[in-house]
């Protein structure tokens, strides 16, 4: 299950408060665009989970919110938030560590 550091919890309680009109309902969500250049590609939004998302509650009441496709592509990893070159928050997704330090590809991370 996509893991949420607590950084990126905070990011999206901020931008999740700051969207007019909304409500406990409401997180960050992940969809799966069209793959381009043979990456897979994210499209965020903040909106409502419908039916067949996968809601996972993250740290300070956070939620985020994939559709079916996503949910499976983001199973084993970390949402965090880094720095951009402007010095923005900017979300930041890596593979989770297994057990003792190592990827569960069985290389170091």
């Amino acid at each position: 299950m996509l893991e949420v550091t607590p950084m990126a919890a905070e990011v999206i309680n901020e931008l999740t408060s700051q969207s007019e009109g909304t409500d406990d309902g409401v997180g960050l969500r992940f969809a799966l665009a069209a793959e381009q250049n043979s990456q897979t590609a994210l499209e965020l939004s903040l909106s409502e989970a419908v039916d067949g998302d996968e809601v996972v509650a993250a740290p300070a009441g956070a939620k985020v919110i994939m559709e079916p496709a996503a949910a499976q592509y983001l199973e084993d990893k970390v949402l965090d938030v880094r720095q951009d070159a402007d010095g923005n928050p900017a979300f930041a997704i890596a593979r989770q560590e297994g057990p003792e330090g190592h990827s569960p590809n069985g290389q170091v991370g």
